[in-house]
C-alpha cells in the first residue's frame, strides 16, 4: 500500500507499573477497534496513546496515575522509533527516544536512549522538534515559533470526550486562535515553509533597513547642526591644506626649540622621547598583527565552517535522494555471491538477508537514515549558530584594523620627526608657534574624523539602498506565496468539506440537516463547523458532525499528499452524549468502509462501548472485550492505588 509522508502510525503500546505489563497490545493500520463497557479503561487507553507519542496530559484516572512510563512504537514515515514517557500529574514532562523497536529498546541500556525536553532551549532541542524534523513537519516561524508544539497537533488528531461537542480542537487552557488557525495550515499542507521564511526575513530587513535610516538621519542632523560639509573632495582638500600647514608650523618649533635649549639638554630628552616613541611604534605594530592574524583566522575558520555547513546540507539532500530513489526502484537483487560468485538460493522470507542470512526488518534502513537525518540536522542547526557568532566576532576584529592603522601611522610619524632630531617634548612654552601646532594638529585630527564620518554615511546610504530593494524583491515573492498558499488553502477546505457532507449523508435518519447536507464550513481558527448555515443541532448530531469532520480531514489527506496531517487519527467520543447503539454501530460502519476505501497507509483508533456485532471477532479490534471486572489495566494484586500516588 503507498504511504504519504508525512506519517506517523502506532504499532505497539506497553504501560509498565513497576516491571509488570500492564498493558500490551499491537495496533495495526487502518481501523482499530478498541472495546468494553462503560468505565473499563478504554479512555485511559486513549490518553495513553495521546500522552505517548507528545500529548501533555495531566488528568490521570488514578489507575493510570499509578503507572509509572508508556512506550509506544511508531513508524515515523517509515522508520521504527520507541517513545517513552514517565507518568506525571506534572504538565509539559519530557520524552526519551531510541531508534528501533520495543522490543531491542526493553534491554537496551540508557546509553541508547536520547531524553528530550518539552520545550526547546539553548542547548537541548525538545522533542516536538525531533518529531516534527523525523516527519518533515516545518516549524513555524515567528513568535508562534515555541507554542507549536506536538501536543498543539495532536489536539486536531485526538478526539476526546472532555472537550465540548461543538469545537474540533481538543479543549485547552489559555487557548489562541493563531494557534489553531496555524495548525490546520501546517496539517493541511498550505502552511508554506517559504512563505513563512520570507515573513520572518522581511521582519529583519525591515527592522535592520529602519536603523540604517535612523543611523543616515541623526548623521545627517549632526552634519548640517555642524555646518559640516558631506563632500569627500572637499574635505580631502582641507585636510591637504591643514597637513601642509602643519608642518610649516613644526619646522618653526624645531628651530625655536633649537635656539632655547642646550645641546646635551635636547639630546636627553631626545632620547626619552625616542625610546617611548619606538616602544609605541613596536606595541601598536604588534597589536595590528595580532588583530591581523586574529582576522585571516577567523576568516580561515568561517570559509572552512561554510565548507562543512554545505556538506551537511549537500548530504541531507542526498539522504533524502537516496530514499526517494529506494522508493521508487525498490531494492536491487543480488543473484550471485561477490566472493565465490556462486548463484544464490532465492530467498522467500524477504526481511533475511541473501547474503549472511541475518534478520533484516523492513524499517531498520528507513530507521538509519532517520537517525542519521537527525544527528545531521543537529549538527547542521549547531554548525551555523557557531558560523554567525564567528561571523560577529569577525566583523567586530576587523574594524579595528583602520583604527590599529591610524594609531600606527601617527606613532610612526612621531618616531620619525624624533629620528630627524624633532623634540617633541619641548614644545610647552614656545609660545605663537607652539600653539599654531597644536591647533592645526587638532584641525587635522577633526578633518580626519569628518572624512570617517562621510565614509560611514556614504556606506549608510549604500547600505540603505541595497536594503530597501531586497525588501521590494522579498516582498513581491512573499506576495506570490500567499496568493500560493491561498489556493492551497481553498482546495483543502473544499476536499474536507465534501467528504464531511459525504459521510453524514451515511448517518443514519436521525437529523433531517444530515441527509440532506450539502454546504459545510469550518474555520480552524473559531474552532467550529456550520451546516448549511446551522451551528447547533441536538448533541449526539453534533458529536456525529464534528466525528464526520475529522474523518474527512483524515481522507483528504490520505488523497493529497501535499497535506501534512500523519494519516492517524483517535477517536474516543463514538458514543458521547447520548448515542443510541445504532446509531454507534452504524457510525462504526462508516468508519470501517471509509478506512477500507482508502488506498494510502493511514490508522485510525476508535474505541467503543457498543461495539457492532459484526466487528466483534473482526480483525478490527485490538485487545479484550473489557469488563468492570477485566479492565483494559491489568494491575498486580493487591495494588492499592492511594499508597502508589503518595
Amino acid at each position: 500500500m503507498t504511504r504519504y509522508d508525512p506519517s506517523l502510525f502506532v504499532d505497539r503500546m506497553l504501560v509498565l507499573l513497576n516491571d509488570h505489563f500492564v498493558y500490551d497490545e499491537r495496533f495495526h493500520r487502518g481501523l482499530n477497534l478498541i472495546r468494553g463497557e462503560n468505565s473499563s479503561g478504554k479512555s485511559t487507553i486513549a490518553d495513553f496513546l495521546f500522552y505517548g507519542i507528545g500529548g501533555d496530559f495531566t488528568a490521570w484516572k488514578p489507575e493510570a496515575a499509578a503507572c509509572d512510563s508508556v512506550l509506544v512504537q511508531v513508524q515515523i514515515n517509515g522508520a521504527q522509533v520507541t517513545l517513552r514517557r514517565e507518568i506525571s500529574t506534572a504538565s509539559q514532562h519530557p520524552m526519551l527516544a531510541f531508534w528501533g523497536g520495543m522490543d531491542d529498546a526493553l534491554v537496551a541500556g540508557p546509553a541508547h536512549w536520547d531524553l528530550y525536553p518539552y520545550k526547546t532551549s539553548a542547548n537541548k532541542q525538545s522533542f516536538s522538534s525531533l518529531l516534527f524534523r523525523t516527519m518533515g513537519i516545518p516549524e513555524i516561524q515567528g513568535e508562534l515559533r515555541s507554542r507549536l508544539t506536538m501536543h498543539q497537533l495532536l489536539r486536531l488528531m485526538y478526539v476526546d470526550q472532555v472537550t465540548s461537542y461543538y469545537a474540533i480542537f481538543r479543549a485547552e487552557r489559555f487557548d489562541d486562535h493563531r494557534i489553531r488557525d496555524a495548525i490546520g495550515a501546517v496539517l493541511c499542507g498550505y502552511y508554506g515553509d517559504r512563505l513563512y521564511d520570507l515573513q520572518f526575513a522581511i521582519r529583519d530587513v525591515e527592522v535592520e533597513l529602519r536603523e540604517t535610516r535612523t543611523r543616515i538621519r541623526l548623521l545627517d542632523e549632526v552634519m548640517s547642526e555642524a555646518e559640516q560639509s558631506d563632500s569627500m573632495i572637499s574635505l580631502q582638500a582641507q585636510l591637504d591644506d591643514t597637513r601642509r600647514k602643519l608642518s610649516d608650523a613644526q619646522t618653526l618649533v624645531d628651530e625655536e626649540l633649537a635656539s632655547r635649549w642646550t645641546k646635551a639638554k635636547i639630546e636627553k630628552e631626545h632620547k626619552s622621547q625616542l625610546r617611548a616613541a619606538r616602544k609605541a611604534v613596536e606595541t601598536t605594530s604588534t597589536d595590528l598583527r595580532k588583530v591581523r592574524a586574529e582576522v585571516d583566522h577567523l576568516q580561515f575558520e568561517i570559509e572552512d565552517s561554510s565548507v562543512f555547513v554545505d556538506s551537511l546540507k549537500t548530504t541531507l539532500k542526498s539522504l533524502a535522494e537516496a530514499e526517494s530513489v529506494r522508493e521508487a526502484l525498490g531494492e536491487l537483487p543480488i543473484h550471485f555471491c561477490p566472493v565465490c560468485y556462486s548463484e544464490l538460493q532465492e530467498q522467500s522470507n524477504e526481511e533475511i538477508c541473501p547474503l549472511c542470512k541475518a534478520a533484516k526488518p523492513a524499517s531498520q534502513e528507513r530507521t538509519q537514515i532517520a537517525r542519521m537525518r537527525q544527528e545531521l540536522a543537529l549538527q547542521l542547526r549547531e554548525s551555523i549558530a557557531l558560523q554567525g557568532e564567528r561571523q560577529k566576532r569577525f566583523e567586530r576584529v576587523e574594524k579595528r584594523i583602520p583604527e590599529l592603522q591610524s594609531d600606527l601611522g601617527s606613532a610612526r610619524n612621531r618616531y620619525d620627526r624624533l629620528q630627524e632630531g624633532v623634540d617633541l617634548v619641548l614644545e610647552v612654552g614656545i609660545g605663537e608657534a607652539y600653539r599654531q601646532v597644536g591647533y592645526l594638529q587638532g584641525l587635522a585630527d577633526d578633518l580626519e574624523r569628518q572624512l570617517r564620518l562621510v565614509e560611514l554615511l556614504d556606506e549608510l546610504r549604500a547600505k540603505g539602498k541595497d536594503l530597501a530593494a531586497k525588501l521590494g524583491t522579498m516582498t513581491e515573492e512573499l506576495n506570490g506565496e500567499q496568493a500560493a498558499a491561498e489556493k492551497r488553502r481553498e482546495k483543502a477546505a473544499r476536499q474536507i468539506a465534501t467528504g464531511a457532507t459525504e459521510l453524514l449523508r451515511q448517518d443514519l435518519d436521525r437529523e433531517e440537516s444530515f441527509s440532506a447536507a450539502n454546504n459545510l464550513q469550518f474555520d480552524f481558527g473559531d474552532g467550529v463547523v456550520v451546516l448549511d448555515g446551522r451551528a447547533n443541532f441536538s448533541a449526539s448530531s453534533m458529536v456525529v458532525l464534528k466525528n464526520c469532520f475529522h474523518l474527512a480531514l483524515l481522507a483528504a489527506s490520505a488523497k493529497e499528499p501535499d497535506f501534512r496531517y500523519p494519516r492517524f487519527l483517535l477517536i474516543d467520543n463514538v458514543e458521547d452524549k447520548g448515542m443510541e447503539e445504532g446509531r454507534s454501530h452504524n457510525f462504526q460502519t462508516m468508519m470501517h468502509n471509509l478506512s477500507e476505501s482508502i488506498k494510502v497507509e493511514h490508522q485510525i483508533i476508535a474505541t467503543t462501548s457498543k461495539i457492532a456485532p459484526q466487528f466483534e471477532t473482526s480483525n478490527v479490534t485490538v485487545g479484550d472485550h473489557y469488563t468492570h471486572e477485566h479492565k483494559s489495566l491489568d494491575m498486580p494484586e493487591g495494588t492499592y492505588y492511594s499508597d502508589l500516588l503518595l
